[in-house]
This record gives C-alpha cells, sequence and structure tokens, in this order.
C-alpha cells in the first residue's frame, strides 16, 4: 500500500446551482404547548403532505418561527443550502456542500435547492422532519412521494 502525502486542494466540484421548478415553503411552530408542527400540522401517518416529481429541481424555504433552534433533515436526498434568511450572502463556507441536514436557529430561515434523483415510488413516502427526537417524537414530521 503506498503512502499518500499529497492532500487535494478540493474534493469535489459543486455543479453549479440550477432554476428551481417549484418553491415549496415550510414553517416550523407548534400547536397547544405540546405539539409541534410543519405547516400547521403535526404529524398523520395516513397524509402524504408533498408529492415531488423525479429529478425536478426545487427549492425548499424552512421557516423557524419558533424560539428554540431546530436541525432539518430530508430523507432520500443530499440538498445545497442556497440562502439564509433571504440571502445567499448569509450562508457560510462550511454550508456550501451537500447536506442532509440543515441548523435553523431561532426565526431565521434558510433555504435549500434539492433534486430526487434515485428512487420513485407512488405508494411509500419518504419523511423530512426536525431532526430532534424530542420534536420529532411530538409531530414535526411530514411525509412525501416522488413520483416517476
Amino acid at each position: 500500500i503506498a503512502n499518500i502525502t499529497n492532500i487535494p486542494n478540493s474534493l469535489i466540484i459543486l455543479p453549479p446551482l440550477q432554476t428551481p421548478i417549484k418553491n415549496r415553503s415550510f414553517n416550523l411552530g407548534m400547536s397547544n404547548m405540546t405539539n409541534f408542527t410543519i405547516n400547521g400540522a403535526s404529524m398523520d401517518i395516513n397524509v402524504i403532505n408533498e408529492y415531488i416529481k423525479l429529478n425536478d429541481v426545487e427549492e425548499w424555504t424552512i421557516t423557524n418561527n419558533m424560539r428554540v433552534s431546530h436541525n432539518f433533515h430530508i430523507h432520500a436526498t443530499h440538498f445545497r443550502i442556497v440562502k439564509r434568511n433571504g440571502n445567499s450572502n448569509e450562508v457560510l463556507p462550511n454550508e456550501t456542500g451537500f447536506k442532509d441536514c440543515v441548523y435553523i436557529p431561532p426565526k431565521e430561515s434558510v433555504t435549500v435547492q434539492l433534486q430526487m434523483t434515485d428512487y420513485s415510488d407512488t405508494t411509500a413516502p419518504y419523511m423530512y422532519h426536525c431532526h430532534f427526537l424530542e420534536h420529532e417524537d411530538h409531530g414535526m414530521m411530514g411525509q412525501f412521494i416522488v413520483n416517476p
């Protein structure tokens, strides 16, 4: 086994951002002082919240309306953070690569660009949710279907 003594200048060349076909908004909140919500609803296993088309480029803006932080996670894809609080200049250098979870401080928003490219199924949903166990346990989750 040869020793590697040089570190590359970059590990990946990021493709340029694309023009989104669809924009979605997700508002993180609370109801009844006990249930965490996304767009005013707590998780319902019998409800598909969103339908996404395979290979469409989308931008999702996730707004944290609460006084506590959230980590937002999207299943089955990686995304790129394109804006914080509506401003592309607020995206930090360590946030420019592909992510599957994004930190959202209280009363702030994040816009991410994503594309579902690998798998579609009209009956088996994926999930998006706050990645804090207590928050997802109290309903801060939703489901989406990827259509061919």
